[in-house]
This record gives structure tokens, C-alpha cells and sequence, in this order.
């Protein structure tokens, strides 16, 4: 049986609909076959019909089958075929439970017409045991040899790019395809002489008088080929007769119906041409209220397409919202309403957010979109070739904010944070600098990889259920989360896969931009500082030097490369220390007492998305020679002891030392419009060493009395 698909994202449900193998269906003889009947015109139509239809009886079938309601699962089988004829999954479903009731012929048949649609996983029809009645016949082997050939129902589906039609391309059935990522991928053919016959720009700003000059004399690249990704449905609109060389991307409904068009470009891959967008939206109710940027860093899927996007030649404009404003849970130092300070838990140069609500990304649209424009021809299209427009782009407008005139303030916070202020941007100075590079002296490009690093012990260490304290690994940003209660960490990055397009000498520059130089250490480990390893502290709530009133709870260091001629954009190492966490460390550096607050009392704000609540409150133990012997937890008024391994005390001898022990499990518990609470569970089953009774408990050896 299969029960697996459209319950997964996108990228999952598309490759479980191209089965085994395009690559391999591709390079054998493919086993004649009709258009399956009733398939729809395109890949998103496509995707539409699954998603309305299948998904909800596959779900019914699922629990018809734990049920082992036979005579439901059926009818549900018979309405996928009735329904979609063309989709393979509910013929296959159906022949398995007609083979479970030993209907031999009838299996066979629907077997058959599930291939007959691009079934062709043959791995998974010869391993199926719900085949096991046919498995025997020379039929169902001549079965799984066809699937093994048969072209994927996908595979029908062949988009042709897109052409630009006044001004404006759409993404559609037409031109919508699945790319190498598994995600969806729309075309476009832009016609870049087209557009040169239109103005380079019709904006009234001093900036916009440089381009026009430019443009007449030639120097400068315009906006032909550039893309403009609206994702708010025309809420946040770069209005077409400031830049109309710009190419608007418009959704067909097909797209919309899968959401395509609306949020974070998490789905879909715009491809054939420069691409700026904007989504002025932001989650604004219940526990997980962020913006559009903060949703990228918290969640695996945008996250994991915002390096291709930033190394794709795409820029995204996130507002801010509440996610970057004055104070602490809501309120100012003197009570009044105020907002949470800086709640990103990490911080990168793959989008650009503005600080406020909506239309507050509009002056860095029309700025970016009048960069674009004042590139050099060459330039532009050798930062096009290379993927590396949008670095260059993050370079040009830190290096020209308002406070940023010599290469020590570019090296520094108030040019890097997570977020900017649309009073800060200098335009002019933006244009200026983009037309005054050349195809000889391009920025570099950052780089990063970890080599090394701390590694806690969950359940010891940190009581997260979580593998590590890795937010996220990416070339250009690494953020990790403080969940262990040891004082310091440390992590070796290298910066050795680092790019100079123009074959310059790179040298590097680590610069601590947001957190206590007395907590921090950075070490070179060669005179290029190609790598560094670097040693952070715990960081209890922090006030930033700008904007005024800013407090944080996050370290932040930027990389630059350093060609002689140009800096590069920054890429980022972090580490967020949760501010519902108040520690205390020893003058050893030990940790003392951790009190966790949020689950039963307010507490201060951490993101629900990186770190659960929990109410209670540890107080570690040492002994003469400074071992953590444990600690107490105290929930309540009423309190546990672990050992230093983290196993719940069960016995004690007479003289306090644990006798006897369990492993204790912390899991995510969801609340109803609350933040999710970490949930402590006693195992029963004891760990595998040490000798354990009978009651799944862990004796442990004796111990000489601690000397105090």
C-alpha cells in the first residue's frame, strides 16, 4: 500500500508523483503509453487536483486501513479511480487490498493500469508483501520489468519559458515544470532589446537623474532582464512606471490555488532572469506571530531554498513587523506598550528586511531595483553568470547606508544588522558605487564551513528534544541556539571555499558585530584569517548600540573577504541565548542555577519555533575537585535529583548518594494557542550498561562519601 503522498511538502509529493526515476526512465526504451485519461493540462493543475481531492481520501484510507476496515478502504480506492483516472496510487491501492482478498485477475488488471499511469517504482511493487499472492507468476515479474521502463506520470508534462507579454510574464501550467531541487520551476524567455526601447526609469529622485544619463551614454545596464516577484496580492506594489523596463511576475489561478504566489518564495524557483520580490506580509496572531524573514530561519523549507535564492541572483524584501522593535515582552522600561527588542534568532545576508510593517519595504525595492539598473553592462552580466548578484547587491547597500563612509564603519555593527532602516539608505550612493564597479575588481564572495565543534549531550547538557544546538549550516550563515548550560562554546570555521572571480589574494576579516568583547574570542589560525576558531560565552539579554533602546539576545559575527579593491558582503556566525533562560555561573565558569520560565508564568519571550517552554528551575552540584556530581530540580515547591549524566534518582543511600536510577525523556507537548512545552518522561526500560533490576530500573555502584 501506499499512504505517503501529498502528506509531506511539495518537494516530497513531486518526487513521490515522478516515482522511480526520470534520469532513469530516460535512458531506457520507454514502454509505449497513452496520455492517462483526464489528465489535466499541467503540472500545477495537476498538483491542485491531488491536493483537493487525493489528499483528503488518502487520509481516510490511511485510517481505514489501521482499521483494517477493508470494505471502507475499498470504497475509497474505487472513488480515487473514479475521480482522478489518471492518478497511479489509487489503482495500485485498490490492487492491493483485491489481492489481499485473493482476486487474482483483478489485481493483476489494477497493477497493471497503475503502471499503465507511470507507476514505475518497481523496487517498491517486487518488495510490497500485499502482492504476495501474485509474486509467484511470470506475469507480475513481466510487470515490475515494464515499471522499470514506464514513463512517469510527470513526465507528460513538458513546459515550454514564458515570453513576456506587456510587461508581464505568468507563471502557469504553461511554463511550470519540477526542478533538480524538486521543487516547482517556472520559465521565462525575456527579451531584454524589447525593453531597452522603453525608459530606463520615471523615478523623481536625484538617484534616477544619474541612471537616465547613464542610460543615454550607454554605461548602464538597465532593468532589462530583471523580474519583479510581487507576493502580497498587489498589497506592496513597486509601482510599473518607475522602473518599466522591470518584468512583473503574475500568477495564473492554477498557481494561486497551490498558494504559489502568496508569502515566502518557498515552492517555487523563478528562473531565466534577475529576480526581485517582496511579500508585505507577516503572521501577526497566536504563539508563533513573526515575520515573513524570521518564518525563513525557523522553518527547514524556506530556509533550506534561501542560499539557492541568494546565490540564484534573487533578492526578497521582508518587513520586520514586530520582530525588531523597542523593549521587552511587549513593554517599554517606563510600562508603556513597546515591542520584544530583536527576536531573530540568526542573522544572514539572503534577504533584505525592513524595518516596520507593511510598504516599509518599498524604499529598498526601488533602491535595489535602481542598483540593478546602474551596473555596467559587462558587470551586470558577469555577476549574472555567476550567480552572484544578489552578494554584490547586500555589499553595495551596506556599504552606502548613512553611517557607513570608511571601510572600519563598514566593519562593524550599525552596517550589518538584521535588520535596516529605510532613513539609513543613500541611494545615490548606491547607484554611484554599482556603476563604478568593474568586470576586472568584483566583491568577493564569503564562503563558510564548520570544521569543528562543541558537541552537548542532550538530556545532560540541554533538555531540548533536539539532536544539536544547530539552528541552521549554510555557505553564508551559521546559526546555533546556547541550549547547553556550559558557559562557552567553541567552533573552528574555515573560509577557505571563499571566491575571488578576478583571481585576487583573499585575506579575511572576523569582526565581532553584536555582543561583549569580553565574552568573545576570535583566533586566527593563519596570517590570511582563512580560518578562525572562535570561542562565545554565554550572553544574558544585552542593550545595542543603535538603534536606540534596542536590547538583544544574540551573538553575531560577520566574515569578510578582502580582495584589495572591494570587501565582500558579510556571512554570519550566531548564536541566539534564549531569554527565558536566567543562568548563573561561578567565578570557575561552573553553572550554578538555571531557571526556566514560560510554561506556568509569563516569562520573557524566545521563540517558540527554536526553543520550548519549560517551568522549573536547576541547582547544579559539585564536588572537592570541582566534577559535577548533579543538580536538583525544583517544579513547584517539589523537587528531583539527577546525576551528572542526567538520570532521575529513583533510591538513595543512607548517606544521599543515588542507589538507583532511571532515563528520563524530554518531549515537545502542544498546547492550544500557546508556545509548545518540553515534557519530562520517565523511561521504564534502563540503559544498557550498568546492571538494572527487574523494574527496568539502573543500580548503580556505591560511592565514597563527598567531602564538602
Amino acid at each position: 500500500m501506499l499512504f505517503h503522498v501529498l502528506k509531506r511538502g511539495v518537494r516530497a509529493a513531486l518526487a513521490i508523483l515522478m516515482s522511480g526515476s526520470v534520469a532513469g526512465w530516460a535512458a531506457t526504451s520507454a514502454v509505449p503509453a497513452d496520455i492517462p485519461p483526464g489528465l489535466p493540462p499541467g503540472l500545477l493543475s495537476l498538483m491542485g487536483a491531488l491536493r483537493q481531492k487525493a489528499a483528503p481520501l488518502e487520509r481516510q484510507l490511511a485510517q481505514a486501513w489501521q482499521k483494517e476496515d477493508m470494505e471502507q478502504a475499498e470504497k475509497l480506492c474505487r472513488r480515487l479511480t473514479n475521480d482522478l483516472p489518471y492518478y497511479s496510487h489509487g489503482f495500485y491501492n485498490l490492487g492491493c487490498i483485491r489481492a489481499r482478498a485473493g482476486q487474482t485477475n483483478e489485481a493483476f488488471a489494477l497493477l497493471e493500469e497503475a503502471v499503465n499511469r507511470g507507476f514505475n517504482d518497481a523496487r517498491h511493487i517486487a518488495a510490497d508483501p500485499d502482492w504476495a499472492i501474485l509474486k509467484s507468476s511470470p506475469r507480475f515479474q513481466e510487470i515490475v520489468e515494464r515499471a522499470r521502463r514506464t514513463r512517469p506520470l510527470l513526465s507528460w508534462f513538458q513546459p515550454t519559458p514564458a515570453t513576456p507579454s506587456n510587461g508581464v510574464v505568468w507563471v502557469s501550467d504553461a511554463n511550470t515544470g519540477v526542478a533538480q531541487s524538486g521543487l516547482f520551476r517556472a520559465d521565462f524567455k525575456l527579451d531584454r532589446a524589447a525593453v531597452a526601447r522603453l525608459p530606463v526609469t520615471q523615478w523623481k529622485h536625484e538617484a534616477a537623474d544619474l541612471l537616465r544619463q547613464w542610460w543615454a551614454e550607454g554605461t548602464a545596464a538597465g532593468n532589462g532582464g530583471d523580474l519583479y516577484d510581487n507576493r502580497d496580492g498587489d498589497h506592496s506594489n513597486l509601482p510599473h512606471d518607475l522602473f518599466p523596463q522591470l518584468t512583473y511576475v503574475e500568477y495564473a489561478p492554477e498557481a494561486k490555488l497551490l498558494e504559489l504566489h502568496w508569502g515566502i518564495a518557498a515552492q517555487l524557483i523563478l528562473h531565466g532572469g534577475v529576480v526581485i520580490g517582496n511579500a508585505s506580509v507577516a503572521s501577526t496572531s497566536g504563539p508563533f506571530w513573526r515575520s515573513m524573514t524570521r518564518a525563513a530561519y525557523t522553518s527547514p523549507g524556506p530556509l533550506g531554498l534561501l542560499p539557492a535564492q541568494y546565490f540564484g541572483n534573487q533578492i526578497y524584501f521582508y518587513p520586520s513587523h514586530r520582530d525588531y522593535q523597542p523593549g521587552r515582552d511587549g513593554r517599554l522600561p517606563d510600562g508603556r506598550e513597546g515591542g520584544y527588542g530583536d527576536v531573530f534568532p540568526a542573522n544572514t545576508p539572503y534577504v533584505i528586511t525592513s524595518l516596520g510593517s507593511s510598504g516599509s519595504d518599498q524604499p529598498f525595492l526601488q533602491a535595489v531595483a535602481a542598483t540593478l539598473a546602474a551596473f555596467r553592462p559587462e558587470v551586470k552580466q558577469a555577476l549574472v553568470s555567476r550567480g552572484v548578484i544578489a552578494p554584490t547587491v547586500q555589499y553595495v547597500l551596506r556599504r552606502s547606508l548613512t553611517m557607513v563612509q570608511t571601510r572600519e564603519d563598514y566593519l562593524s555593527g550599525p552596517a550589518h544588522r538584521p535588520v535596516f532602516d529605510a532613513r539609513h539608505l543613500d541611494v545615490k550612493r548606491m547607484v554611484t558605487l554599482a556603476h563604478e564597479l568593474r568586470a576586472d575588481a568584483l566583491p568577493p564572495v564569503v564562503i563558510l564551513q564548520v570544521e569543528k565543534e562543541d558537541r552537548p549531550k542532550q538530556g545532560r547538557d540541554y533538555f531540548d528534544p533536539v539532536d544539536s544546538e544547530e539552528l541552521f549550516t549554510t555557505t553564508a550563515a551559521i546559526a546555533r541556539v546556547m541550549r547547553s548550560v556550559q558557559r562557552r562554546r567553541a567552533i573552528l570555521v574555515s573560509a577557505a571555499g571563499s571566491r575571488d572571480f578576478n583571481q585576487r589574494p583573499l585575506r579575511f576579516h572576523w569582526v565581532l558585530l553584536q555582543g561583549d568583547p569580553r565574552k568573545v574570542q576570535i583566533r586566527l589560525l593563519d596570517a590570511a584569517g582563512t580560518r578562525a576558531e572562535i570561542q562565545v560565552e554565554w550572553h544574558a539579554r544585552f542593550p545595542v548600540s543603535s538603534p536606540a533602546g534596542m536590547e538583544a539576545n544574540r551573538v553575531d559575527i560577520g566574515v569578510f573577504a578582502d580582495n584589495g579593491v572591494h570587501l565582500s558582503a558579510p556571512a554570519f556566525i550566531t548564536w541566539y541565548c534564549p531569554d527565558n533562560q536566567e543562568r548563573v555561573y561561578d567565578a570557575e565558569g561552573r553553572i550554578r542555577t538555571v531557571t526556566y520560565t514560560g510554561e506556568f508564568e509569563p516569562g520573557h519571550y524566545a521563540d517558540p519555533m527554536v526553543v520550548a517552554v519549560r517551568s522549573w528551575r536547576d541547582e547544579y552540584h559539585y564536588d572537592a575537585a570541582g566534577r559535577l556530581t548533579g543538580w536538583t530540580r525544583w517544579r513547584g515547591g517539589v523537587s528531583e535529583d539527577f546525576t551528572a549524566d542526567g538520570e532521575l534518582v529513583i533510591k538513595k543511600d543512607a548517606g544521599g548518594l543515588p542507589l538507583e536510577t532511571k532515563k528520563v525523556r524530554y518531549t515537545i507537548r502542544p498546547r492550544p494557542n500557546q508556545p509548545p512545552a518540553i515534557e519530562q518522561q520517565v523511561l521504564e526500560t534502563a540503559a544498557a550498561s550498568g546492571a538494572v533490576n527487574t523494574n527496568g530500573t539502573r543500580r548503580l555502584p556505591a560511592l565514597p562519601p563527598l567531602t564538602p
